[in-house]
């Protein structure tokens, strides 16, 4: 174990292993000492340190916790057992058992607030990329966000907790002006001065400290410790105290014996003391919150074994991604294409989640509002591994970031050549998404013929997106329904036989509505003129076709409750999920320039289509077990059949 413990009898204890067996066997048996003994040893240890454990000791613990947790959730919940539950969250333990009953002493600790289901998603207690001690940080907040408590925002400043809206899931803020921020943003982004703290009464007295010429180092890591979520930034602890307290050079004053272990914001212009800080940084955040405002630093050889320690260290933590990746853009923008950041980037590329599974790198890369730093991501990410493997994660990223994506390709000796061949073999393998069919469409390579595989296109429209992967397949289908350019170019070279094929195609796809279809084919006949008998033809034989007699729609029990049970979730989960996506990206303002609302509101169209096509569907169909069908002649749904087998047998 790598981080010290604080007290020696209490650190035998996590590594006595036969004791610790014996402790949670006694625990899940229901011995209120032994859960009582558990708890105190677990409240004295630092947050994090359990990923730290050797694998054995780990081991012994998650088994161990297990069977606590399953007696636990028999027995019920109780005060006792609700604190053990957020110390082991705090201290980084996890396991699937265990978020489970995490959900549960969060809904027992917090059983006033009236929408459980809502705060659990704020805390993101079932989300696998959000840690419990990631939670736990949550549940401090939470418990911190009471009416008339004082708070801090990066980029609103200074206010006060006016009321949490469990009605809403909103947190209402009265900074300059009054602003209702989403209950799970704020968790993330505010600090909070917690109610009977040092530092509240001295914000409530307006003195306590004025006058004094010096401070201890334990009276400012108090004040510090007033604050929650913790953190190293004086800054914030500045913000709360100047100049309402005292001035700012009382403030230098006071903070002096602190300033070398803290971090200090931009706006102290001390950059001697930050560029000191780097080389004795203990986490990516540290230096993530060092390199904030910052154009440019000079890192010494001690800086750069220490930056390359914390990356090693937490480059193959999972829950350290999104971490990992704000400091390493950043620290790409202050060093970039530096020999040793690049070496740093490859030893450590291999392992990082956060370049080895696509669905990550994406999610992280569409994540980040902020478009320089996306940018600087990307272009760090491209050394980390090659380029040949930067261009197929980059493929999958959204069709805005195509342009950054072909800059870092070519300033890495690429062409977009390479990436065309990259996204043709994609689409050929039925793994094309609708912002690589934009692209190749858009950028007139050879290898735009790809898009002539008119069931791949629809396959890609036909996938369900969010966020910001709609607007790729909106434009696409305008694409597809309304570009006479695009439809000659599908045609180019056709035969009959081939138009015709493609004509079927469209009509018997069902990713296009029947308007869209029509469209298409009017759209196809002014762009070709030649096709009007085949469309004409098929569109007869079509009509035709559904004039026959309607058979009653019949489905099976098992189909009818899945479809309920769809219809359920939309209802339940996800419509509203989708309100408060709307309602946090509604905070960020300027709704005209807000991709975020866009894409939300665009969901909220799509779930809203999905809710009629169900709920229609389900009043339509009725169910059977086909127990009624007596077709002697026609093998159709329901019927049993009689096989005689080439050898003369019969099943």
């Amino acid at each position: 174990m790598t981080q010290a413990m604080p007290d020696t009898a209490v650190t035998a204890k996590w590594s006595d292993l036969e004791a610790i067996e014996e402790l949670f066997m006694n625990a899940a048996d229901g011995d209120p000492g032994a859960l009582a003994a558990l708890a105190e040893a677990v409240r004295a240890y630092p947050d994090g340190c359990f990923t730290e454990w050797p694998s054995e000791a780990r081991e012994v613990w998650h088994a161990g916790a297990d069977l606590t947790w399953e007696s636990v959730a028999a027995a019920g919940l109780s005060e006792q057992t609700v604190s053990l539950v957020y110390q082991f969250a705090r201290m980084g333990y996890d396991s699937r058992s265990f978020r489970d009953v995490l959900a549960n002493a969060v809904r027992f600790r917090f059983s006033d607030y009236s929408d459980p289901a809502g705060l659990l998603t704020a805390f993101e207690v079932h989300n696998p990329d959000a840690s419990c001690q990631r939670v736990a940080r949550r549940w401090d907040v939470f418990v911190a966000l009471v009416p008339g408590a004082r708070c801090w925002h990066s980029a609103q400043g200074r206010g006060i907790v006016d009321c949490v809206d469990a009605l809403n899931n909103d947190v209402r803020i009265m900074f300059r002006r009054t602003l209702d921020i989403p209950l799970r943003q704020a968790l993330d982004t505010l600090h909070v001065v917690r109610n009977d703290s040092p530092l509240q009464r001295i914000l409530d007295q307006g003195d306590g400290i004025e006058g004094q010429s010096t401070a201890t180092d334990d009276s400012i890591k108090q004040l510090v410790r007033s604050i929650t979520p913790p953190t190293n930034d004086s800054g914030i602890l500045k913000a709360f105290l100047v100049p309402d307290v005292i001035s700012e050079d009382m403030f230098k004053t006071l903070a002096a014996p602190e300033q070398d272990a803290m971090v200090q914001t931009a706006e102290d212009g001390d950059d001697a003391s930050r560029q000191r800080a780097v080389a004795h940084a203990r986490s990516v955040v540290e230096l993530r919150e060092l390199f904030r405002g910052v154009d440019h630093l000079e890192f010494t050889a001690e800086d750069i074994d220490n930056i390359r320690s914390l990356l090693t260290k937490n480059a193959a933590r999972r829950d350290q991604a999104e971490r990992l990746c704000e400091t390493l853009a950043v620290l790409w923008q202050l060093a970039g294409g530096s020999d040793w950041l690049v070496q740093t980037l490859k030893n450590v590329g291999d392992t990082a989640p956060c370049w080895s599974a696509e669905d990550l790198f994406v999610r992280l890369t569409d994540g980040m509002r902020n478009k320089i730093l996306t940018d600087h991501w990307l272009a760090a990410s491209a050394p980390a591994f090659g380029l040949d493997r930067f261009v197929a994660l980059a493929a999958g990223l959204p069709y805005r970031l195509w342009g950054t994506v072909e800059k870092v390709v070519r300033q890495n000796g690429g062409s977009e050549r390479d990436l065309a061949q990259k996204v043709t073999a994609r689409v050929s393998a039925g793994d094309g998404s609708c912002g690589m069919l934009l692209w190749l469409w858009r950028r007139d390579t050879d290898e735009t013929d790809t898009l002539r595989d008119l069931p791949a296109l629809l396959r890609a429209l036909g996938r369900p997106t969010k966020g910001s992967f709609i607007k790729a397949s909106k434009d696409l289908r305008k694409i597809l329904i309304r570009d006479e350019a695009f439809h000659r170019f599908l045609l180019a070279g056709c035969d009959t036989d081939a138009a015709e094929s493609v004509v079927r195609t469209i009509n018997h796809s069902a990713v296009l509505d029947s308007a869209e279809k029509q469209a298409f084919l009017v759209r196809l006949v002014r762009a070709l003129p030649e096709l009007r008998p085949i469309i004409e033809k098929l569109t007869k034989h079509a009509r035709g076709a559904s004039g026959r007699r309607s058979q009653p729609q019949v489905t099976s029990r098992r189909s009818y409750m899945q479809r309920q049970r769809e219809l359920q979730k939309i209802i339940q989960v996800k419509i509203p999920e989708n309100s408060r996506a709307i309602a946090h990206a509604r905070s960020y303002g300027d709704l005209r320039e807000n991709a975020e609302y866009k894409a939300a509101k665009e969901e909220q169209a799509l779930l809203a289509i999905k809710r009629a096509e169900l709920e229609n569907a389900l009043e339509t169909v009725r169910t059977t077990d086909f127990s009624e069908v007596t077709q002697p002649l026609q093998v159709v749904p329901g019927s049993t059949v009689e096989l005689e087998l080439s050898n003369g047998d019969e099943d």
